[in-house]
């Protein structure tokens, strides 16, 4: 997630901004590649009801497979489905 290049999304969440790959959104996530062929040229996702920390998260495990975060992500956010604009 340090490398920067090429990035052509942005999650943005609590005021705070996570520039990502939408192929790498879309690879991790059915929600995400259900948007995303929607609407191939949107530049920005807004992620509501949900802490910043839990989304940097799972955008850590969609990088890494892995995370740092003690919580189960997924329970978190499959209860907030009508949060992603």
């Amino acid at each position: 997630m340090e490398q920067q290049n090429f990035v052509d999304v942005a999650i943005c969440c609590e005021k705070r901004v996570l520039h990502v790959h939408k192929v790498v959104l879309a690879a991790n996530s059915a929600l995400f590649k259900e948007e995303l062929d929607k609407n191939s040229s949107v530049d920005h996702v807004v992620i509501t009801g949900c802490e910043f920390s839990v989304v940097k998260s799972l955008v850590e495990f969609m990088y890494c497979g892995s995370t740092m975060y003690q919580m189960n992500i997924s329970n978190i956010l499959l209860r907030q489905p009508g949060h992603y604009k």
